[in-house]
């Protein structure tokens, strides 16, 4: 009897790129439908990050310390995660807030910037984005083509990760004009899965903004 062929071993980065697949057809094809949900993940996670902080001031026993340091943290995250997928305004402040904020320290980091702008400059942009999220009350329509594009993007880079054998944890926006290299067959299914992604999104007959989706 011939021996099978001995399968790849599953590292953290498989793992990774199997992840982000899952994550980008759910934003890919139900980014819109999901977005409450999407708002409670971010919510938790801003809620873990919280907590963490704040549990570094518990100091009262060191036998119970960091049992009650563990439900701070469990606590923030589940607080903020129920409250960002029950309210609207929540959701925002949360998850808008907290995606603007980080992606604004992002792009510092990258241009390697320093001063004030580390500092003022996240957080300035942040209350922007959300005032203008809570003015507009995000729209279907640039939920639908964000959520559709962002999805389809993460889905390719993954994909190719697999097939390329390189870590998704190392990429970053330098690597990004690399990727174009790999040939057209990857950029094309990644307009191909995102102009699918957002015209079955519109088709899905969903709420006019994210606002009425609260509702």
């Amino acid at each position: 009897m011939p021996e099978l062929p001995e399968l790849p071993t599953l590292t953290i980065d498989t793992w990774v790129a199997i992840g982000a697949i899952a994550v980008g057809l759910l934003l890919c094809f139900r980014g819109f439908a999901a977005m409450r949900w999407i708002f409670a993940l971010i919510g938790g996670f801003a809620g873990w990050q919280l907590g963490s902080w704040a549990a570094t001031f518990i100091s009262f026993d060191p036998d119970f310390d960091a049992a009650l340091r563990w439900g701070a943290v469990i606590f923030s995250a589940i607080l903020l995660a129920s409250l960002s997928y029950a309210f609207f305004v929540m959701g925002v402040l949360v998850g808008v807030g907290w995606l603007a904020y980080t992606s604004a320290e992002f792009v510092i980091a990258y241009f390697g910037l320093s001063g004030w702008a580390t500092t003022w400059a996240p957080a300035v942009f942040a209350v922007v984005v959300v005032v203008a999220a809570l003015v507009t009350k995000l729209p279907r329509l640039l939920l639908v083509v964000m959520t559709g594009v962002l999805g389809a993007a993460a889905i390719t880079a993954a994909a190719l990760a697999l097939v390329e054998s390189f870590s998704l944890l190392q990429l970053d926006m330098a690597s990004a004009p690399g990727l174009l290299n790999y040939g057209m067959l990857w950029n094309l299914g990644f307009l191909a899965l995102a102009a699918a992604g957002i015209a079955i999104q519109l088709r899905s007959g969903d709420k006019g903004n994210l606002r009425a989706a609260y509702a």
